[in-house]
């Protein structure tokens, strides 16, 4: 029975392939019809090289999707200027305010040279800008993204490998009001380090050379972390430059 099934077509049971289009039917398609027919084609071949191979689909998705990210020009007179506005742009829809840590994106990076036996490496001085909501909390006060400044310096700790760590000494935040308040001094004790954002338990931060120098990277987004609740900052009044 199998042997007449396969010389004849009256056993033959319709499957895929009997479906697909004669090339003589193809060409009498009109081209919204060619082009749904081409895309499902190619959408159902790409469904199943990710079957088999799980791994390498992922990979390609990301490679895709990195591409596929549309570019945003930010705005701002100098490089300073273009990392502040990134701050308040990574901030937006951002409601959930914290009184221990703020995501923060560096705007001042240091230039570091080789540390000397105790003596603190020239241009260890960073500035980074909050990118979420910080909260203090016995004074119910918000600050934006944006809103907000972190000083300290970086301790090239780990040299020469490209790893080092870096404190927090000063916050400054303004109001969309003009008030200001601060907290801490710049040479003062540190109130707070920086961590990856994406390893929010490392207190290691990842160096690299640029320029003849070691700073941090200017892509890189961190988390300053405070080693106490911020619960009072004080006042000092209005500002006049608005951030």
């Amino acid at each position: 029975m199998l042997d007449v099934c396969v010389q004849s077509s009256a056993c033959y049971d319709p499957t895929f392939l009997s479906m697909l289009p004669s090339r003589r039917q193809f060409r009498n398609w009109n081209y919204p019809s060619k082009f749904g027919f081409v895309s499902f084609f190619v959408s159902l071949c790409f469904g199943f090289v990710l079957w088999l191979f799980p791994d390498g689909g992922k990979w390609l998705i990301g490679r895709l999707s990195v591409i596929s990210q549309p570019t945003v020009s930010v705005l701002g007179r100098n490089e300073i200027e273009r990392q502040l506005n990134i701050a308040k742009m990574e901030g937006v829809g951002n409601n959930i305010s914290s009184t221990e840590f703020a995501v923060a994106v560096p705007f001042v990076r240091p230039s570091l040279t080789k540390p000397e036996m105790g003596v603190e490496p020239a241009g260890a001085q960073i500035g980074l800008s909050n990118a979420s909501p910080l909260r203090s909390e016995n004074q119910d006060l918000v600050f934006g993204p944006g809103k907000c400044r972190f000083h300290g310096k970086v301790h090239w700790s780990q040299y020469p490998a490209l790893r080092g760590q870096a404190s927090i000494t000063t916050i400054g935040c303004v109001l969309d009001n003009g008030d200001s308040y601060s907290l801490g001094h710049f040479n003062g004790p540190e109130i707070g380090f920086l961590t990856p954002e994406a390893q929010a338990m490392n207190k290691e931060v990842t160096l690299v050379e640029e320029d003849g120098g070691v700073t941090l990277p200017k892509s890189t987004k961190y988390l300053v972390r405070l080693h106490t609740p911020l619960r009072d900052i004080s006042f000092l009044g209005k500002s006049s430059v608005s951030w």
